[in-house]
């Protein structure tokens, strides 16, 4: 059995689904949405743990990076925690997955707001999209790099 890669610590990933979290309170009230709707939806309690603790490191490495509400979240931001510099996936399908469960389901207030956000389980299929993509990635690094080395 392969061991699937957080990028949290197991007791991190606990510590987001708790009440005393340090994640923002729009990003928690979305994750306990969703535990609220897809229980009522009949989903197992343990897929509904697995999804909602996806969300959760997502979410909190998306508040790492500056934001805190879900409106100022781009495609920019979304993209590097899903792809490499190559290009490649580098998170696994299952966690991609459990990211997309909870942006996918029916958030009430943040439904709008949320399918904005593009979270791609299949990143590895060849489409033009992807390929735009990944050279917006590729120019970010690149740009990032540059300013890193301009400042030594």
């Amino acid at each position: 059995m392969r061991k699937i890669t957080y990028f949290l610590n197991e007791g991190d990933r606990n510590r987001l689904l708790n009440e005393d979290s340090t994640i923002f309170f729009e990003f928690k009230e979305v994750i306990d949405i969703y535990c609220v709707t897809d229980k009522a939806r009949g989903l197992k309690e343990h897929a509904i743990y697995g999804n909602a603790s996806g969300g959760s490191c997502f979410l909190l490495k998306i508040q790492n990076l500056g934001h805190t509400s879900l409106s100022t979240i781009t495609d920019e931001d979304t993209l590097p925690f899903f792809v490499g510099d190559d290009g490649k996936a580098w998170t696994s399908s299952c966690y991609k997955k459990e990211i997309s469960a909870v942006f996918k389901a029916d958030l009430g207030d943040y439904s709008a707001e949320v399918h904005r956000i593009h979270i791609e389980p299949e990143l590895v299929e060849s489409t033009p999209e992807k390929k735009e993509r990944q050279e917006l990635l590729k120019s970010l690094r690149k740009k990032k790099r540059d300013v890193q080395s301009y400042s030594l």
